[in-house]
């Protein structure tokens, strides 16, 4: 994953498990299917000579940022983040790409199974 702009959205290829389809392929984003307690989780693997900050994003606010720095270092660097989120039915949440906080003017990161992005429901809400 090479020349990721500022605020683009990490769209992740290589779906393994979609249960209910409520992450679209087509624009990164994960729409809650029902009204709960959502666990996401973001991992990122970085080439060396890079640094890249990620922002886990929810109906376009930034809830939380992760960082990987391989700027100064000859090897990969992962860097992996989990957060727990109360959604309502319909609620967006994404990555998106920060390349405004380092020093290049786009990110790089390692694809294919190195970085991923992961939704889960942990439990349902009652409406």
């Amino acid at each position: 994953m090479v020349n990721i702009g500022h605020h683009q959205t990490i769209i992740y290829d290589a779906i393994i498990t979609n249960v209910g389809h409520a992450y679209s392929q087509h624009s990164g984003i994960f729409r809650a299917p029902l009204k709960g307690v959502y666990v996401f989780e973001s991992e990122m693997m970085l080439t060396p000579g890079h640094i890249m900050y990620l922002s886990l994003m929810k109906n376009g606010q930034p809830v939380d940022a992760s960082v990987g720095d391989a700027e100064h270092v000859s090897g990969f660097v992962t860097a992996t983040s989990m957060w727990t989120l109360e959604l309502s039915q319909g609620d967006e949440v994404w990555i998106r790409a920060d390349t405004t906080w380092i020093h290049e003017s786009t990110g790089q990161m390692h694809g294919w199974c190195n970085t991923a992005f992961t939704g889960f429901l942990l439990s349902e809400l009652e409406i």
